[in-house]
């Protein structure tokens, strides 16, 4: 029966009977191993016995216990251990499987009971289905009548009663899932009570995802890696001191852990710096050939651990129990800020951001760098000839080039061009990625000419042709006509090129009042004075024109002087230069029994003037009477000539009007 004290009678008791009392007593404010004593009156309540109120004491000395410790097995002042893969920290990559292991021992010397294990994997962790084993014994994962059970990523033990010394070992299987920034550090902790102890977490076990960085096309995304790449991690931001390193500490491909370090064959690196306790700024350069240089600020911080979180509904009072604070040594964070205004890489992705970027739990520095080619789209432009007359027809070049390691969508050029030049239907042609030519017309949007190429893939050349028509009212001089290609990068980032330019020097031909000189020496044999079939081309004779400019016919006696200005033309024959044993015939004119001849038009230039030299061998000449020289007439040929008078040219020549 309950016992008060002071108040509670027990039954009468006959001579030499005895009765029992049992006290319970709390020992939750004493230390182990100290002493506890207790001390119990009895008295008799009959006053009228012989000797009076019998009353008699004693003490009762115990020693407290150590009661229930859950701690690591091998070393009772240390945690309960959780490992990975069998140590505290391992890498991991994406696509592997690693084990968890949960081993703990009761050190108090009473047992533990209703023994509660619990692990809420972090979120880039999964469970891997019936794996779990309590001492090599293998658990369901339904809540059922076993000790085990793994839903929704918790795993649960729980056991009965934990005896003292007795040690406890679960094991289960796990994977990454979900996208994990490289280098970073998982930290997955689980946590244990009982009905008589104090709640405890084990220590972390730490899965180091992939640690490796990697130097990429930033244009190109993940697709093109950047190999040779050096990278270089300094302490100031001049760039003069390089960080010391941990030597021998890395991970693959920098497991010397060298400070530079030239990314391998797949673009990668990783530097691993000395334990940051408090937070640290360095600055990072890479440079590559064909890249512009990178420079990035690089601000790294000590990371707490984060331990999983599993609350426990608490019933009664059980026994303190005190252990070192758990942390993760080795991890960090990371902020990165481009000083060179060029975009970075999202954490664990190829996007670009033109933000600053934050990775948190990183074991080594390791992130994706993005380079950037110096330029873009470049384009080159070229016309077919460098001078042209109103009513020519003038062919344009133009080469598109993508030097850049990524495809250039929705390429565009837009040509404009000079004023009065008309876009030849269909002349257009293009020809990309090695593909045949093809048709193509451009639309024309604000007086420009706009020719959609579509994709120019890495390193290609697309080549576009057209032509343009140089109509009536175009300018005499120099005429330009000006192209820009623009196109998109697979990252959405948009690209112009400079400015490519052809210039033409326009003339006005037919309607200036330039003009041309044709015509040919020869040896008249048949007499007739036309040149035709019977009759010898006198090559290599020379003649002048009044301003000292000369030509030497060819090997069929022709000659020309292009483009020269209005107003009467002299021009002359050299006699030294004649073919030996020949003269000049006179052509039955006063005029034309000198070497010089006077070409000129009523409207003093803007003609085609046509004048020929006729030669006669001496020898053959010595046989035959005056009467057989030829009496050439000039011939006036076209819509201007036509209406001149004979002796408005002089003898044996003749102008043609029209273009040259």
């Amino acid at each position: 029966m309950p016992v008060v004290l002071n108040q509670t009678v027990s039954p009468t008791l006959a001579p030499r009977q005895c009765i029992g009392t049992l006290a319970v007593v709390n020992t939750s404010n004493l230390a182990g191993q100290s002493t506890l004593t207790i001390s119990l009156t009895a008295r008799s309540n009959t006053p009228n016995s012989t000797n009076g109120r019998a009353e008699d004491s004693g003490t009762i000395i115990n020693t407290v216990g150590q009661g229930v410790i859950l701690t690591d097995p091998n070393n009772p002042n240390l945690p309960p251990s959780e490992l990975i893969n069998g140590v505290p920290l391992t890498v991991v990559t994406q696509s592997s499987e690693f084990s968890y292991t949960i081993t703990f021992t009761n050190s108090g010397d009473s047992a533990a009971r209703n023994v509660i294990v619990r692990d809420q994997l972090p979120s880039e962790i999964a469970y891997s289905p019936n794996s779990l084993q309590l001492n090599n014994r293998s658990l369901s994962d339904a809540v059922d009548a076993d000790e085990g059970s793994a839903e929704a990523n918790l795993i649960q033990v729980r056991l009965a009663q934990v005896e003292s010394k007795e040690v406890v070992r679960i094991t289960f299987r796990a994977r990454l899932v979900g996208v994990v920034p490289a280098g970073s550090g998982v930290v997955n902790t689980a946590q244990i009570r009982a009905d008589n102890a104090q709640l405890v977490s084990t220590s972390t076990a730490t899965a180091i995802v992939n640690p490796i960085g990697s130097v990429f096309a930033g244009r190109a995304g993940s697709s093109v890696s950047l190999a040779g790449a050096r990278l270089e991690i300094f302490t100031d931001q001049n760039l003069t001191n390089l960080l010391s390193l941990p030597r021998d500490q890395g991970f693959p491909p920098n497991e010397k852990n060298e400070n530079p370090f030239v990314s391998d064959g797949q673009g990668h690196f990783s530097f691993v710096p000395s334990t940051i306790t408090t937070p640290q700024t360095y600055y990072m350069r890479v440079t590559a050939p064909g890249y512009m240089l990178r420079e990035v600020q690089l601000t790294v911080s000590p990371q707490p651990g984060n331990s999983s979180s599993v609350s426990f509904q608490r019933t009664e009072t059980i026994i303190d129990q005190t252990f070192p604070r758990t942390t993760v040594l080795g991890l960090f964070s990371l902020t990165m800020h481009a000083l060179d205004n060029q975009p970075l890489a999202v954490p664990g992705g190829f996007e670009l951001t033109r933000e600053d970027v934050q990775i948190n739990d990183l074991a080594a520095l390791v992130m994706n760098v993005p380079l950037f080619e110096p330029s873009g789209l470049q384009v080159l432009k070229s016309a077919d000839r460098a001078q042209a007359e109103i009513g020519d027809t003038i062919t344009y070049r133009i080469e598109v080039h993508n030097p850049t390691s990524a495809s250039i969508n929705d390429v565009v050029v837009s040509d404009r061009p000079a004023p009065s030049f008309h876009f030849a239907e269909g002349s257009g042609r293009v020809r990309a990625n090695k593909a045949l030519p093809e048709p193509i017309a451009p639309q024309t949007v604000n007086s420009n000419l706009q020719f959609r190429i579509g994709e120019v893939a890495p390193g290609a050349t697309a080549h576009l042709l057209y032509r343009l028509r140089v109509g009536a009212n175009a300018t005499e001089g120099d005429q330009v006509n000006v192209a820009i290609a623009t196109g998109t990068f697979p990252t959405g980032e948009q690209n112009a090129s400079a400015i490519a330019r052809a210039i033409v020097k326009i003339s006005t031909g037919v309607f200036s009042t330039r003009q041309v000189i044709v015509g040919r020496v020869f040896v008249d044999l048949d007499g007739n004075g036309s040149f035709d079939a019977k009759d010898r081309p006198a090559p290599d004779v020379r003649l002048y024109l009044s301003n000292g400019q000369s030509v030497v016919t060819d090997s069929a006696g022709l000659y020309n002087f292009p483009s020269l200005g209005d107003g009467p033309q002299v021009v002359s024959l050299d006699p030294v230069t004649l073919p030996p044993g020949h003269a000049l015939v006179d052509g039955g004119r006063e005029s034309g029994k000198g070497w010089t001849r006077l070409l000129r038009t009523p409207v003093g230039g803007g003609s085609l003037l046509r004048q020929n030299f006729i030669l006669v061998d001496m020898n053959k000449a010595a046989n035959s009477s005056a009467s057989a020289q030829p009496q050439p007439s000039p011939a006036l040929v076209g819509p201007v000539a036509s209406s001149l008078q004979p002796n408005s040219v002089a003898a044996s020549g003749e102008m043609v009007a029209g273009r040259r």
